[in-house]
């Protein structure tokens, strides 16, 4: 059921038709491994949640975007660059492609959850129109920390900004 999206050197993996490829999910898992060690997944987590879920998965060498979508809302659900990589405006690029694809679905909200303590990606958030909106206590394990729930609304001025982006 998932859209995935190549934006690289990986090989596309086909929306609703295959199973994800081994290699393709070997590369996922290394990819997931480099970029968030202490919250990877394992192969099979990504198989079971790319096979049950209508997701945008969006990735290339270097980083990836994975949001799940109901109706019309998504979460994004992992965020990851390389620690080489980190610094260059990979997420930025990144998300806000993701989100051409998403106001092209009419999603109107999106949603995540983020490390209280991560100061560099909430400030990646806030720079793309997010708005923290909540909290949930002890959210997070090793370590052991809450996480603040962010909304961004697709509305016309954040479609207009969005799409100003995308020709940049």
């Amino acid at each position: 059921m998932s859209k995935i999206l190549n934006l690289g050197n990986v090989k596309p993996l086909k929306p609703n038709h295959d199973k994800v490829t081994l290699r393709a999910l070997e590369q996922l898992v290394e990819l997931d491994e480099d970029c968030l060690p202490s919250e990877a997944w394992h192969s099979g987590i990504w198989e079971a949640f790319l096979e049950k879920r209508l997701c945008l998965l969006l990735h290339d060498e270097n980083a990836f975007a994975l949001f799940t979508i109901a109706a019309d809302e998504a979460e994004i659900i992992k965020v990851g660059v390389r620690s080489k990589m980190r610094r260059q405006g990979l997420a930025k690029k990144m998300l806000t492609q993701a989100f051409g694809i998403l106001i092209s679905m009419e999603i109107k909200k999106v949603a995540l959850e983020v490390r209280s303590s991560n100061e560099a990606a909430k400030k990646l958030y806030e720079s793309l129109g997010f708005t923290k909106a909540g909290l949930r206590k002890s959210y997070y394990r090793h370590p052991a920390e809450d996480a603040q729930i962010w909304i961004k609304q697709m509305d016309g001025v954040q479609r207009e900004k969005t799409e100003m982006e995308l020709k940049l």
